[in-house]
């Protein structure tokens, strides 16, 4: 998983900005309780002027850890 996470900040930087966040997208889709993969993905959306993108996945997460709290 860090191997992943690594990779798919190195995309965001010296690669494409889409593999990135696919890379980004399949992690927090197949682990959505990693906090800290969600916080990796925002705050590299962010630094590469995405603010779009940071404010979806935030409330992606959100939304998401409540209907998975709500389900439990």
């Amino acid at each position: 998983m860090e191997m992943v996470r690594k990779f798919a900040q190195l995309e965001f930087r010296y690669g494409s900005v889409e593999r990135g966040k696919t890379l980004f997208e399949n992690m927090v889709t197949t682990y959505p309780r990693r906090t800290d993969i969600w916080s990796v993905y925002i705050d590299v959306c962010v630094k590469f002027n995405d603010i779009d993108q940071a404010r979806s996945c935030k409330s992606w997460f959100i939304l998401g850890t409540e209907d998975t709290l709500n389900g439990i």
